[in-house]
């Protein structure tokens, strides 16, 4: 449809003021991206003086170090996602008051800083790769007919889906570490959510004062 501007490709409204929009977030994120080597860098979790540090602080200095650490990818996210409204494939038709909808392809900075579900935030970031895991490890392994009530498959699939993750960005052991870990933490999410009567207390705004 986008080739030949059919469908909701017919008639792209301009997309000039979501641009610009788009590319000063890239800035800002760029910006933030910089002060990293000189606010929190990273190779500063290495040295004696962190280590002196007490733990509360060193947590709070990883925090800040991290998302700095994120924005670069947010940088490049947000570049792409100029370029493809930029040439209209973005374009989703309008919304109920008539107003271009530029959400065909997004990306969901805020959402995964300030969302309190692992799953969520695993979904939302880098969605594409994300979207084909799950269309093309996670749903092979426990497809939803098969899965339903079934939490010891969706964990197994969680995990391959995860150590498939791994593999594919490379043989450095950190990676494995890495995703096993979110592996974890994701299904330890789902835990919590499948017995939320018994936790309920967990979803009262003093957790979650961000709720979005």
């Amino acid at each position: 449809d986008f080739v030949y501007l059919r469908g909701s490709y017919k008639d792209i409204p301009p997309c000039g003021k979501r641009v610009t929009i788009l590319l000063l977030q890239a800035l800002h994120n760029l910006v933030m991206f910089l002060l990293t080597r000189s606010i929190c860098p990273i190779s500063f979790m290495t040295t004696k003086d962190f280590e002196d540090w007490s733990i509360p602080r060193q947590w709070v200095y990883i925090a800040v170090a991290a998302y700095f650490l994120r924005t670069k990818y947010y940088l490049v996210w947000k570049l792409a996602q100029a370029s493809i409204t930029l040439a209209g494939l973005a374009y989703d038709g309008n919304d109920e008051n008539g107003n271009p909808k530029w959400d065909r392809i997004n990306t969901a900075q805020t959402r995964v800083e300030l969302t309190e579900n692992m799953p969520d935030r695993v979904s939302l970031w880098n969605m594409s790769v994300q979207h084909y895991f799950k269309q093309h490890v996670y749903l092979r392994i426990a497809p939803y007919e098969k899965a339903k009530g079934r939490p010891g498959l969706q964990q197994l699939a969680t995990f391959l889906t995860f150590t498939q993750s791994a593999i594919w960005h490379g043989v450095h052991p950190a990676y494995y570490i890495f995703f096993i870990q979110i592996s974890l933490y994701v299904e330890t999410s789902r835990f919590f959510y499948r017995n939320r009567d018994i936790f309920h207390f967990f979803t009262h705004k003093i957790f979650f004062p961000f709720r979005l």
